[in-house]
């Protein structure tokens, strides 16, 4: 939960980007990110990440379904209100559905850049969960 005044608010916003297969790339917005190897998009597509209109961190990368291999996946807790929070049991989850389960998918925190990073093969709705 983002708790009281956010610096950079960015919920409810959207940043798009065509990205083509051949070469990858970086989707960033409002600090989460997405690095996209080669040849791990299904196609040559408009992708999408969208911030949540509430105060809790869950993005949204789309367009949905798989990629061909594995992408990194950052989620930004900058502007999250962390008091009692111990930021080492930090992971990011994932659904596939608006109100689908979340299903942990383990991560690896950094204090320092406040991002929790993960390996995962999905264009889906990302959160930040605790272990």
């Amino acid at each position: 939960n983002t708790g009281g005044t956010i610096d950079h608010d960015c919920r409810g916003r959207t940043k798009y980007l065509f990205m083509k297969k051949s070469l990858g790339g970086l989707l960033a917005h409002c600090g989460h990110k997405f690095i996209i190897p080669k040849n791990a998009l299904p196609g040559d597509i408009n992708m999408f990440v969208k911030i949540d209109n509430s105060s809790f961190i869950t993005i949204d990368c789309g367009p949905d379904g798989t990629f061909g291999s594995n992408v990194e996946v950052y989620v930004s807790y900058r502007d999250a209100d962390m008091t009692g929070v111990n930021v080492n049991n930090l992971t990011l989850a994932w659904r596939s559905s608006p109100t689908g389960p979340w299903t942990d998918i383990g991560g690896v925190p950094d204090a320092i850049t406040k991002l929790v990073k993960a390996l995962n093969n999905h264009f889906t709705q990302y959160t930040i969960s605790t272990k």
